[in-house]
């Protein structure tokens, strides 16, 4: 096998594959690190360099969006606030047509209890008036019809009857 020599050191083939890759690892690390502490030094001139933007403007406009949302929230809570003193008239106004509703219904019907009575009772009344006057009338024919039959009999026993028909 191979072997190197260098200032006394014999080095043989399997120790040199495992010494050229640590030799290339060291110096890989070395490398890493020193470019780290580049990026690291690049960085921090750019920090030091970084100039912080002007926000006012943005202050301004939170703000006034800030103002604005208040406005807003305020508008919201008026709007809820009418909304439910809307809702509680209309509660109210439909409580109170409910009970007109029942009053008018209630009253209705005992109106027409009373009318029905009334009508019944007009009706009797009227009947009975009609069985009255059928009544009387009745009598006052029968008192003419005995009146009238009287008459006839009075007339043909009258001996005179006879003579004045024939002409």
């Amino acid at each position: 096998m191979a072997e190197i020599e260098y200032k006394g050191i014999k080095v043989g083939g399997s120790k040199l594959l495992i010494i050229i890759p640590l030799i290339g690892t060291i110096i890989g690390g070395l490398w890493g690190g020193f470019e780290l502490y580049n990026r690291y030094q690049m960085m921090e001139v750019k920090i030091n360099k970084y100039v912080t933007p002007d926000l006012s403007g943005f202050d301004k406009r939170i703000a006034i969006i800030e103002g604005k949302l208040v406005e807003i929230q305020e508008s919201v809570i008026t709007a809820r606030d009418y909304t439910r003193d809307i809702k509680i008239d209309l509660k109210k106004d439909l409580d109170y047509v409910t009970d007109l509703t029942e009053d008018s219904n209630k009253e209705t019907k005992l109106l027409d209890r009373e009318l029905r009575k009334d009508i019944n009772q007009t009706v009797k009344d009227v009947k009975a008036e009609l069985k009255d006057i059928k009544a009387d009338i009745e009598d006052k024919l029968a008192t003419q019809e005995e009146k009238i039959n009287k008459r006839v009999e009075k007339a043909l026993e009258n001996p005179l009857a006879g003579m004045a028909t024939s002409k």
